[in-house]
């Protein structure tokens, strides 16, 4: 994707706008604020299960904001949880890009910024350490189709929006996803439209309208029970 064009949100951090798309790839009311409410907050923070490690599968690595977060909050939890962390991305952002971020800033960890630049710089298809309690894998890969093998308990789903990339929230899409998803696992997301909770559902999930983030009334949460 060409034409990514910084711009800063409501709560001051970055994120990149398409103007072909017309399209942000976060929240302008807060790109930050946005991923910690739906990823960190309703997703890693409502998973109750007591897996060590934890699977994670998402659906766009993008900027590598929510990456970052998870990073965050695996290092930050009460309980030490080690953290699996698998991305899917096919069009990474160039380094003239993703340096014009300024998630790391926005956190408390003196070590952000350099784990933040080792998240986009990192070998893509191979499994890398971050920290004892993160491993990080990239896969250069389409996102639609069938998920990497293996099982998770945990899915960020944040492809752009259906009037953007429609085939993403489709019931055979999503059919892909829940066969990926181990029982007692979830699925979280910013898309609410009813067809998208619709296809969830028709994959087998339990699909709850849960409350968003500051600029959007209602998220969307998916258990495989």
């Amino acid at each position: 994707m060409k034409n990514r064009v910084p711009r800063k949100t409501a709560d001051g951090s970055t994120t990149f706008y398409l103007p072909d798309q017309d399209e942000h790839f976060h929240s302008i009311h807060g790109a930050m604020g946005e991923s910690l409410h739906v990823y960190i907050q309703e997703g890693l923070g409502a998973h109750n299960a007591t897996k060590n490690p934890l699977r994670v599968l998402e659906y766009g690595f993008g900027t590598g904001l929510n990456a970052l977060l998870a990073w965050n909050w695996s290092l930050n939890a009460n309980k030490e949880v080690q953290l699996e962390y698998t991305s899917l991305e096919k069009y990474p952002l160039l380094p003239a890009e993703y340096t014009q971020l300024n998630y790391a800033s926005l956190l408390s960890r003196k070590d952000a910024e350099m784990v933040f630049r080792e998240m986009h710089e990192a070998e893509w298809d191979a499994e890398i350490a971050l920290h004892p309690r993160f491993k990080l894998r990239k896969l250069m890969r389409d996102a639609m189709g069938p998920a990497p093998e293996g099982r998770f308990d945990v899915i960020f789903y944040d492809a752009f929006a259906p009037a953007v990339q429609p085939e993403f929230w489709s019931a055979e899409q999503f059919g892909h996803v829940a066969a990926a998803m181990d029982e007692g696992s979830l699925l979280v997301t910013y898309c609410v439209q009813g067809h998208a909770r619709r296809a969830m559902e028709s994959a087998g999930l339990q699909v709850e309208k849960i409350p968003g983030p500051p600029g959007k009334r209602e998220i969307a949460r998916a258990w495989k029970i």
